[in-house]
């Protein structure tokens, strides 16, 4: 079920000759910000800080859907937001991140302990950073069936916190509870795993998008950043 702490947009975008259907997650300040992004001062810079999500493929990706703007990245393998509270290498290394038109937080596939004053607290960090950038954080993958060799999704062992339904379960918590703890923030929500979940079995970033199951390929990502860009131009800037 979705968490109604944070407001549910349905939104049908035309994505080729296909229709995606998002399900995006706003803050209740979303209007407000909206009429923050004039049309005349449109973006010129994007910077995206994540986990092994962005550091495979979804940095590049990134770099090729938003190729009219300046875009930079940073991911670590097996990271949270709260690592890059308490890790003294990544406090540096976010402290060492330039700011950005729009600043993208891909964070979520690690984990989401039910702490929501990490969340905020990061939330506020970024803010605090970045005080006139278009604030974004997407949430974790739906898991898949992999069509490789995997180490993070089991598909026979029902007892396995891995096995699909049960690790699916999980990663809706994970969304369901950033959803909530961002809606009073300065952050817009964009949840991953229901985006996914409603593209069509023939877009790359679908419940049939395979992999090891958990990261996203080099198509998956492509499609995902793209699907990103339609969010960000059409909805929070043009507000179509």
């Amino acid at each position: 079920m979705l968490n109604r702490n944070a407001v549910l947009v349905s939104l049908a975008l035309a994505v080729g000759t296909a229709t995606a259907l998002w399900l995006v997650f706003k803050p209740s300040r979303a209007s407000a910000k909206r009429r923050s992004i004039a049309q005349e001062d449109l973006p010129q810079s994007l910077l995206l800080i994540g986990d092994s999500q962005t550091k495979r493929f979804l940095g590049d990706a990134y770099v090729n859907a938003f190729s009219e703007l300046d875009v930079s990245f940073f991911g670590k393998s097996g990271v949270t937001h709260e690592d890059y509270l308490e890790d003294s290498d990544l406090i540096d290394k976010l402290s060492k991140l330039g700011c950005a038109d729009i600043v993208v937080v891909q964070l979520g596939d690690n984990g989401v302990p039910n702490r929501s004053k990490m969340v905020r607290d990061f939330a506020e960090t970024i803010r605090d950073k970045c005080p006139n950038a278009l604030l974004i954080w997407g949430g974790p993958m739906k898991a898949v069936r992999p069509t490789i060799e995997s180490n993070y999704v089991n598909v026979t062992n029902t007892s396995s916190p891995r096995y699909l339904p049960t690790y699916n379960a999980m990663r809706n918590t994970w969304d369901s509870r950033l959803a909530a703890w961002l809606a009073d923030t300065a952050f817009y929500y964009v949840s991953n795993f229901y985006l996914q979940e409603e593209q069509p079995q023939t877009s790359d970033f679908s419940d049939s998008r395979g992999g090891d199951g958990v990261h996203l390929t080099e198509s998956s990502a492509n499609a995902q950043a793209h699907l990103m860009k339609d969010y960000i131009y059409n909805t929070l800037i043009y507000g179509v």
